[in-house]
This record gives C-alpha cells, sequence and structure tokens, in this order.
C-alpha cells in the first residue's frame, strides 16, 4: 500500500494510516467492551470469563497487529519465541523495555493468557477501562494486596507483564527504571523472563506525536534474552536486593539499547 523512502506522499499516507489504526483502536475496544459486558452475563465463573475476555482483547490486538503490518508495512519480529512460549507455561514475572505504544499491543497480541500491571488511570480510561478490569489486569495503584495478586497469579501458571521504567523510553532523557518490578519479583519468589524491544526508528514514542511520522516504516524487534537468576540476591536485604536487581536490568537495557540495524 506504501512505498517507503523520504517523501512527503509517504509521509501524509503513514499519518492517514496511523489514523486509521487509531480509530479502529477506539471502535475496536468500545466492540470488545461489549463482548466482555455480554459474557459477564453467560458466564459466572470469574476465572473462566477472565480467560475468555483476555482471549478476545488478544484477538483483537492481533487484528490490529495485522493492519499495521499489512497497511504500514510495520516489520515486526520475534527472536527465540519458542523458548518464551516454553518458559510462559509455569507462569512468572515478564519485564521488558518499553520504546514505543505499540509494544504492548504486540505483546498481548501473541500472549493471550498473559496478565499486567497497568496503571490505576486506565481502570477509568472511557476506551480501555471496561477490558482493563474485565481480563483482571492488577492496577499498579501501592496497594499491600497487589503482591498477593502477584503470587495468586504466577501460582495459577499465569505470565505478568511490566514495564520497570513504568512509562515509554524517553529518547531525550536517560533510562530510568523504578523498583517496584524488582521489589515483586524478589518478594512474590517468581521465575523472571527478559524481553528487549527494538526499533529501527523511533515511533509513537513519548516524545514523538504520532501525527510526526518517520520518512520510512519503522521495525520492531522483540528478542527473548532467557530468565532472569534471582539466586544471587536471595542472600542480600530485601530493599538492598530490590535496588542491585533494578540497577542490574538497569545495566542490561542500557548495554543492549532499543535500535535495531536491520542490516
Amino acid at each position: 500500500m506504501l512505498n517507503q523512502g523520504s517523501t512527503y506522499l509517504y509521509r501524509l499516507l503513514f499519518v492517514l494510516v496511523t489514523a486509521i489504526g487509531f480509530i479502529s483502536f477506539a471502535l475496536g475496544a468500545m466492540v470488545l467492551s461489549v463482548c466482555v459486558l455480554l459474557l459477564r452475563l453467560l458466564i459466572r465463573q470469574r476465572e473462566t470469563r477472565i480467560c475468555w475476555n483476555r482471549y478476545l482483547v488478544s484477538r483483537g490486538f492481533a487484528l490490529l497487529v495485522t493492519y499495521i503490518r499489512l497497511a504500514g508495512r510495520v516489520d515486526i519480529q520475534w527472536n527465540n519465541w519458542k523458548s518464551l512460549a516454553k518458559d510462559m507455561e509455569h507462569g512468572g514475572v515478564l519485564i521488558a523495555n518499553h520504546p514505543s505504544l505499540i509494544d504492548v499491543v504486540i505483546m498481548i497480541a501473541r500472549m493471550p493468557r498473559a496478565n499486567c500491571i497497568v496503571k490505576k488511570s486506565l481502570w477509568t480510561n472511557p476506551f480501555v477501562g471496561v477490558l482493563v478490569r474485565a481480563c483482571g489486569f492488577i492496577p499498579n495503584d501501592g496497594r499491600p494486596e497487589m503482591l498477593d495478586e502477584c503470587r495468586q497469579a504466577v501460582a495459577q501458571g499465569e505470565v505478568i507483564i511490566i514495564y520497570p521504567e513504568g512509562s515509554r523510553t524517553s529518547d531525550t532523557k536517560t533510562m530510568t527504571l523504578s523498583r517496584g518490578a524488582a521489589n515483586i519479583a524478589i518478594m512474590a519468589d517468581v521465575p523472571v523472563l527478559l524481553l528487549t524491544i527494538q526499533r529501527t526508528t523511533p515511533f509513537l514514542t513519548k516524545e514523538v506525536h504520532w501525527y510526526r511520522l518517520p520518512s520510512e516504516a519503522p521495525g520492531f524487534l522483540l528478542s527473548y534474552e532467557g530468565k532472569w537468576e534471582l539466586e544471587p540476591y536471595r542472600t542480600l536485604p530485601r530493599a538492598k536486593a530490590a535496588r542491585q536487581l533494578t540497577e542490574d536490568w538497569l545495566n542490561f537495557f542500557t548495554d543492549r539499547g532499543d535500535k535495531w540495524d536491520k542490516n
């Protein structure tokens, strides 16, 4: 549909494709919200209903990813997906960097059973509020019960997606991580799976508005780096362990970088 190149026409078409994508997301969220409300009437068991809700959201995101790939010619690739899928069968915490607004869509599209720790503000969002509540996602609101909810989710074989940055990566500021993810991993004593996300060019970042698009279609590479062993941190006091773990994650993500050089 689009021709590559640094042309005005390409940028104009990409803006149109992206705008349609946002509109489709909003309309799709409304349709899915109606579906999950109907499921609440049809399925009385909460756990079963949550599984179906997550599956519906995942399929909706998969359709959006397909549109992005075909209409925008956005290249999306996975490294070591089979290893990640195998490790996710046993549950755990999935840690990833957050370079773009779209990476959570890409991830959930391939992870229909995944749980997420989400911003509390999303619970009242007019488009996705119904969905995040219906999917049983965990609000990041500092409640003491949040750790128990994480333990229970992992004990049931769920994978919890956490972005330790708390927000999208900044292109103008040094990366920082909060200790919340490390505290959850250490206190819940669950497996930690590490995912890195790289992009060929900034797209839907914190500083770049959706209508200021690159002159060529962006690409995303999601690489599973394996399990992050927590054994070295178990002998440390909890506060120090969380601080050290957060620092080690920061060093890893910084060294890895989020630039994907396809050449």
